[in-house]
């Protein structure tokens, strides 16, 4: 296969590091860059020189396009390790479920070991499976080289080959330019405690279930993506199920996917859903990393997150291009853009820890703590706000956002809002939008701008 110029330059740089002295590059690559067809034709450049290669994924969708593209690639056998598939240990190239291998004595003696999403990397499944050939060369490849807990990577790896941006892929034509809607009725997380890095799945599937929010769930589909292909990324397998079940009950042909879902189901899921015979498509944790469906043409994001990289994995499944799409539609329940950023926003990543980004610094109005389990009683109508890049301060955005929560659930009149928004001093554009969602004309935007910068003068 064809590779594009960035990818060229990519795997000229990785052997370059090899050449040295480095060990074990990190190949860092936006969603949708082409990862896989990237570290094939690395394992290839290995195998013309009578090398063995070993592939490392977690998950099983993972594994068969691996292999795929492997065989693809470098047109020999590849062998499948994992439960359930028939062994072939001579083929030189081997793909492996790294739950699996731990229990499996392999008969190759890989030159280069590949670590498919190797932000996991740095878990004791990875790192035993890495003891066991200590002499392999390595390769880690991924769109968000970050742990969930902001460590870094470095204990792996040993040099970072950063790609292309997002936004740079975007307007080359090799992503989907995306349009992000963020509902005014988020997902309160004001009580949801932390663990491992995250928001507790338990206490976060509580505040996700309030029927405030999936009340406001179909609307905001119907209204801003209707008919669109959509991935829906809940919290848990409740949540999930209740998602599917709303849509459903709507005349949406609706599918729930999670890890214990049959793996004959899952496969006819996905195959259905890429084939349009599915609509909307929910899950927890199965489609977040790797997977590649180009069909997606909506997220509807209804997890919040504190990991910036399970935020732009999710985000990226929409991103990748296809025939008629003019562009990916995000729809976010949650403060998930507010706490990482646009998905274009430029990232400088380090195997050091956590990414840096260049937004500033976002406050925002506690209100309100986590709220029980309550049943739908109606569906509501949803109000989004389209967040164009560039166009408007995110941090004043997230607190308009605020502002409409807390009048809704007090019951304030609409120009109690403009009153307290008014006292932020917002830009022109910020008051626009605010005009729009009040009902007021341009005008009014216009004139209370002029005011300010009026008062300002003075």
């Amino acid at each position: 296969m064809k590779l594009r110029d960035y990818q060229i330059k990519l795997v000229q740089q990785c052997f370059q590091a090899w050449r040295n002295g480095y060990k074990s590059p990190l190949l860092q690559l936006p969603t949708g860059g082409g990862k896989t067809l990237l570290a094939s034709t690395i394992a290839n450049e290995f195998i013309r020189s009578d090398c063995q290669v070993l592939a490392l994924v977690h998950r099983e969708e993972l594994l068969l396009q691996a292999a795929a593209k492997l065989h693809e690639v470098c047109g020999v056998e590849v062998g499948l390790v994992k439960a359930g598939y028939a062994e072939t240990p001579l083929a030189p190239v081997q793909v492996a479920s790294v739950q699996s291998l731990g229990r499996r004595q392999l008969a190759i003696n890989p030159k280069l070991i590949w670590t498919d999403e190797c932000h996991h990397a740095t878990s004791q499944t990875y790192l035993s499976a890495y003891e066991r050939w200590p002499d392999a060369y390595h390769l880690g490849v991924t769109a968000t080289p970050q742990r969930l807990d902001g460590k870094g990577l470095d204990r792996v790896f040993d040099v970072l080959i950063p790609g292309p941006s997002v936004r740079s892929l975007i307007d080359d034509g090799y992503l989907s330019e995306y349009k992000l809607f963020a509902a005014h009725n988020q997902i309160d997380t004001s009580g949801v405690r932390s663990k491992g890095g995250d928001f507790q799945l338990g206490q976060l599937s509580r505040a996700a279930m309030s029927a405030d929010i999936l009340g406001e769930i179909y609307s905001a589909w119907s209204d801003y993506a209707p008919g669109k292909r959509t991935v829906c990324f809940c919290v848990n397998v409740e949540h999930s199920q209740a998602i599917c079940a709303i849509y459903q009950q709507q005349g949406i042909v609706a599918a729930h996917l999670d890890g214990t879902t049959p793996t004959q189901e899952r496969r006819a899921t996905l195959q259905a859903f890429a084939n349009g015979e599915i609509t909307v498509l929910t899950n927890c944790g199965i489609i977040s990393e790797g997977l590649d469906i180009p069909g997606i043409e909506a997220v509807q994001i209804l997890r919040p997150t504190k990991s910036v990289s399970l935020y732009l994995q999710q985000i990226g499944r929409a991103l990748r291009t296809a025939s008629g799409k003019d562009y990916a539609i995000i729809l976010d329940h949650t403060k998930n853009w507010i706490t990482h950023g646009l998905p274009d926003e430029e990232r400088q990543w380090s195997l050091d820890g956590a990414v840096k980004r260049q937004a500033r610094k976002l406050e925002r109005i506690a209100s309100g703590e986590v709220r029980e389990v309550r049943e739908i009683v109606h569906h509501r109508e949803a109000t989004l706000t389209e967040i164009k890049r560039g166009a408007v301060n995110p941090s004043l955005i997230a607190r308009l956002q605020d502002l409409f929560a807390i009048q809704k659930s007090r019951g304030y009149k609409a120009a109690w809002v403009a009153y307290k928004f008014l006292e932020m001093n917002p830009g022109l554009e910020e008051l626009k939008l605010l005009a729009r969602h009040l009902g007021y004309s341009p005008g009014w935007a216009w004139h209370k701008w002029q005011e300010l910068q009026q008062a300002q003068a003075s």
